[in-house]
């Protein structure tokens, strides 16, 4: 009988060197193993209580695995052809929640993902459609840093207090975002642009390490400050020998621009959906 096992976090790196092939191809899986085996360093028990990475009977061979925070699934897979392992290994995770959010879902799982949801007499509730931008870290190096910042502006990361005003402006801000917010804080890179001590730009990095919640005071906006912030926080990255990339809904064509500008390719599509029972069948129960 099939059944879900943990890996172990002694295995994260075996599995997440699995993902350095075809490049940039599998990034996201890459960077959010990384990150977990990084801040199991930082506050493991944390992560053992926080976090499942499990993969099917123990076997995660050709990459297949899930990473379940809360309801925050990620779930990937470097299998060939119709993926009959991965789509196994949904329908044993699917129904020990009430509710998944699929965050960061390449558009080649999809298919997957949809014939085990209506498998499960699921459905999905809410669907975002993005745009994968990535810039390697060896184009990053070469980013000029040197953007004309008047006297008394810098660029350091958030402090806590500066993080809790920045999570005051989030536009999709809601009960839980703040100490998610706090999360990413602790754990990941993060920057902001200062005056004096005022913080008027910043972002953040999300679980997989893309950047997330790239965002400019109103007053400041127009200024160029939100390219400071993304230029110095890519070449950041770059001199720890990582990647930087980005996920941008359809239709927010001034991130896509921005992005585009600085030199980041669209490369892929990725899916964050929500899914949950059908209302017959919550009923039925």
């Amino acid at each position: 009988m099939d059944k879900l096992e943990t890996i172990p976090s002694e295995k994260w790196p075996l599995l997440r060197e699995l993902y350095e092939r075809d490049w940039p191809q599998n990034v996201l899986p890459y960077y959010l193993l990384d990150n977990i085996i990084r801040w199991n360093g930082i506050d493991s028990k944390f992560v053992s209580e926080n976090i499942e990475v499990k993969c099917l009977n123990g076997d995660f061979t050709d990459g297949t695995f899930y990473f379940l925070q809360d309801n925050d699934l990620f779930f990937y897979s470097l299998e060939n052809g119709d993926k009959k392992k991965l789509a196994r290994l949904l329908e044993l995770v699917i129904g020990t929640r009430d509710f998944f959010w699929t965050n960061y879902t390449y558009k080649r799982d999809l298919q997957t993902l949809d014939k085990v949801v209506e498998l499960k007499s699921w459905t999905k509730t809410f669907v975002e459609s993005t745009k994968f931008y990535f810039m390697p870290r060896e184009k990053a190096l070469s980013l000029d840093t040197s953007l004309s910042i008047p006297e008394n502006f810098s660029v350091k990361p958030l402090s806590n207090k500066d993080l809790e005003f920045a999570h005051s402006l989030y536009p999709y801000r809601d009960e839980v975002t703040l100490q998610f917010f706090q999360m990413l804080h602790k754990f990941n890179k993060n920057l902001g642009l200062y005056k004096s001590d005022n913080l008027l730009s910043w972002c953040l990095l999300h679980q997989p390490n893309s950047f997330t919640a790239l965002q400019t005071h109103d007053t400041f906006q127009r200024k160029g400050f939100g390219t400071i912030v993304l230029r110095n926080l890519a070449k950041s990255l770059a001199t720890e020998g990582k990647d930087s990339f980005a996920i941008i809904v359809d239709g927010n064509e001034k991130s896509s621009q921005l992005f585009t500008k600085e030199g980041f390719d669209c490369i892929d599509e990725v899916y964050n959906i929500k899914i949950e029972p059908k209302i017959d069948k919550i009923k039925k129960k």
